[in-house]
Formats: C-alpha cells, structure tokens, sequence
C-alpha cells in the first residue's frame, strides 16, 4: 500500500541507503529493509563486472536486476538512460496520439514546463524512484521526496536526490523497495 505524505505525494517506490560502515555490521542486508509491507522492488540494474553474491536478491537477464547492492556495483548511468530512452518514446507516442496509460495531471503539467523539463525528469527519476531515505545510526535523516505534487517541486527532488546519490561513497548499500 503506496504512502501517502501530508502533502499528498504518493510514494510506492523508495531507495534506502545505508552508509558503509552500518552495512558491514548487518549479516543480511535484505532483512535491514525488507517485510510484509516493504517488498524488495529488482529494478535495480547490475554492472557487467559486479560480483554477484554480493547483489541482494538478483534476477538473471541481461541486464543483470538485482533489489540492492553496493553503490558501485549498480548501474546508475544505465538506469538513467533507460529511464530517458522511456520518456523520449512516451513523449512520441502522445505527439502521434498513440493511445497508451492514462497521463497523470501532474505529468502533463510538467509537459507544460517543456519537454527539457520532461525528459530530465523521467531520467533523473529511474535512478531517484519516489522516495530517497539514508539509514543511518546516529543521525537519521528525514527521507527526501517531494514536497508536493507540482511539477516544479518532483523535478527538483528528482535532481537533489541524484546529486545525494552521486555524493554518497561506492561502498553504500542501496536497496530498492516497493510500498
């Protein structure tokens, strides 16, 4: 069941991070995260030379999809791409009038900012999801998402949660989640 904030942003996607030094403490990274409400979300995607015992719960293909792993392994770059390459054909499909998933308000607002605006935000967001929140021990960050449902508010957590994701070192755990 998606969460929804006091701002109504509905969050169903999140990637937890949790820093190297608490992540070498656990034993199985997936129970850190993972229950009955919080599944694990493989939509994650592996670099060719990761090491795969140390991917968390990994699904074969080509790409390689995995629910977590050390930042270095996953392939952020990859993700974006993909998430560009998506929004460039739903963007051709409404210009042809290809019929396809009902558009959400918000997302045709954003088409209104212009397609730049559109595009970044699509492939920034195959890499931020819904929802970015730091685990830590001492210091626990509040979770970084929007803080509504403008158009103008997602593209900037899209952006701030790339550039959290780029400052963070390659040994943090990611673990992507479904609510």
């Amino acid at each position: 069941m998606p969460i929804v904030t006091a701002t109504q942003v509905r969050i169903s996607h999140i990637t937890y991070c949790i820093p190297p030094r608490v992540a070498q403490r656990v034993t199985n990274p997936a129970s850190a995260v993972f229950d009955d409400q919080i599944r694990p979300d493989h939509r994650l995607l592996a670099r060719p030379d990761s090491k795969r015992e140390r991917l968390v719960q990994v699904r074969d293909g080509s790409p390689l999809r995995c629910a977590g792993g050390p930042l270095w392994m996953i392939d952020l770059d990859r993700m974006r791409r993909r998430g560009l390459e998506r929004a460039r054909h739903r963007l051709a499909q409404r210009r042809d009038g290809v019929r396809t998933q009902q558009w959400r308000r918000w997302e045709t607002e954003l088409l209104e900012l212009g397609e730049d605006a559109y595009l970044e935000y699509w492939q920034l967001r195959h890499a931020a999801v819904d929802a970015l929140c730091e685990l830590r021990s001492a210091d626990r960050r509040p979770p970084l998402c929007p803080l509504n449902n403008s158009p103008h508010a997602r593209l900037a957590y899209v952006r701030q949660a790339n550039r959290r994701l780029a400052e963070l070192p390659g040994g943090t755990l990611l673990l992507a989640a479904r609510v």
